[in-house]
């Protein structure tokens, strides 16, 4: 792994950052008249698009709800690879 592509998560603690995926996360799922809302998928095209730091983001501010049901699940396709026998 080099510089590029790690990730500096000290700012999605920020103030700014917690107000915005707070904000983010109360309009997910406080939808008026909609289903609850059991799952969300975070995607992107291409890599450093920012669905990590948006899926990241969403689960502190589930955390800082205190949702006790929330689960964050990260995974890429961008580099698969297959087993082998």
């Amino acid at each position: 792994m080099n510089d590029s592509d790690t990730f500096d998560t000290g700012k999605l603690y920020s103030p700014e950052a917690q107000q915005i995926f707070a904000n983010f996360y109360d309009n997910l799922m406080l939808s008026p008249g909609e289903a609850p809302v059991k799952s969300v998928l975070i995607c992107s095209a291409d890599p450093g698009e920012g669905s990590t730091t948006v899926a990241l983001g969403l689960a502190l501010a589930a955390a800082g709800k205190q949702n006790p049901r929330s689960c964050s699940l990260m995974a890429t396709s961008t580099t698969p690879v297959s087993a082998k026998p």
